[in-house]
C-alpha cells in the first residue's frame, strides 16, 4: 500500500514539473523570443516539421526542417538547415517546456531534468505569439543597399552595392567592378550569379539579421549548395539602404 502511494505521488510531481509527460508540436508552435538581450533571433516554429529562425523586425533569416522526438519526459528536435542539399547535415537541440509560454533550449546537447531558467548554457524563450504569422522571405528591399565588410567589430576596406534589382558594385583595396546580378531568394542559402562582359563571379548570401549579412565568393566557379568552412566568407554589414 505505501509503496503504491510512493510511486503515485512520484509520478504525479513529475507530470506537474512537466517530465512526465511527452512534449507534443502543437506547444511549441508560435514565436519565441529569446531572453538574452544580445541574442537577436526569434525561433518560430510553423507546423510539426517547418521552423525558422528570424530577425525581431520579421525577416526570416534561416529556415529548417525539424522533427520532434520526446519521450519519458524528455525532448529533443531533430534538424537541419540543408533544404537544397543532396546530403543533409542534422543536429540536435534539446527542449523543454517550464510552461506553455517557457521554453528552455540547448543546441547540441539533453536538457538536464533539474533545469530551469536559472540554469547555465541553457537559453530561455518566451512565447510572445501563438501566432508564427507576420514574417516575410528575403526580398531585394532586404538586399539594396551599401554593404560594408567588418572583421571583428570594425569596419575593413572593400564594400558591396546593391543599386537595384540588376546592378551591383563589388569594390575591395584594388579595384571597384561593376556587375549585373542575378539572384534567387528561393534557395538556402541564397544564391547570387555577378557577371559582366570578363567574368563570372558566383556567391552565397544569407541575411544574419536586418543589417548582417554573411557573403562567401567564388571565384574558382567551385559553389557548391552550402557555405563552406574555410572560405571567402565576408561578413557584411549594412551602412544604408537602397530605395525598395
Amino acid at each position: 500500500m505505501f509503496k503504491r502511494a510512493f510511486l503515485w505521488v512520484i509520478s504525479t510531481f513529475f507530470c506537474l514539473t512537466g517530465y512526465g509527460q511527452d512534449l507534443r508540436t502543437i506547444d511549441l508552435v508560435g514565436r519565441w523570443r529569446c531572453s538574452e538581450p544580445n541574442f537577436k533571433s526569434d525561433l518560430v516554429f510553423i507546423n510539426e516539421n517547418q521552423a525558422y529562425w528570424a530577425s525581431m523586425n520579421g525577416l526570416i533569416t534561416n529556415r529548417l526542417q525539424y522533427s520532434l522526438l520526446s519521450k519519458k519526459g524528455r525532448s529533443s528536435i531533430r534538424y537541419t538547415f540543408d533544404l537544397h542539399s543532396e546530403k543533409k547535415r542534422y543536429r540536435k537541440a534539446g527542449i523543454q517546456l517550464l510552461n506553455d509560454s517557457t521554453l528552455l533550449y540547448k543546441s547540441e546537447s539533453d536538457i538536464p531534468r533539474n533545469a530551469d531558467t536559472t540554469k547555465k548554457r541553457l537559453l530561455v524563450f518566451k512565447k510572445i505569439s501563438y501566432r508564427a504569422s507576420d514574417f516575410h522571405k528575403p526580398s531585394y528591399g532586404d538586399l539594396i543597399g551599401d554593404w560594408k565588410h567588418y572583421f571583428k567589430g570594425g569596419m575593413q576596406e572593400g564594400g558591396l552595392t546593391f543599386k537595384d534589382s540588376v546592378s551591383a558594385v563589388l569594390t575591395n583595396s584594388m579595384k571597384t567592378e561593376n556587375f549585373s546580378y542575378k539572384v534567387d531568394f528561393s534557395r538556402q542559402p541564397i544564391t547570387v550569379d555577378f557577371y559582366n562582359s570578363e567574368t563570372t563571379l558566383p556567391a552565397f548570401i544569407g541575411f544574419m539579421d536586418d543589417v548582417n549579412m554573411r557573403l562567401e565568393l567564388f571565384p574558382n566557379q567551385d559553389r557548391g549548395d552550402r557555405f563552406k568552412v574555410f572560405g571567402r566568407n565576408f561578413w557584411m554589414k549594412k551602412v544604408s539602404a537602397g530605395s525598395r
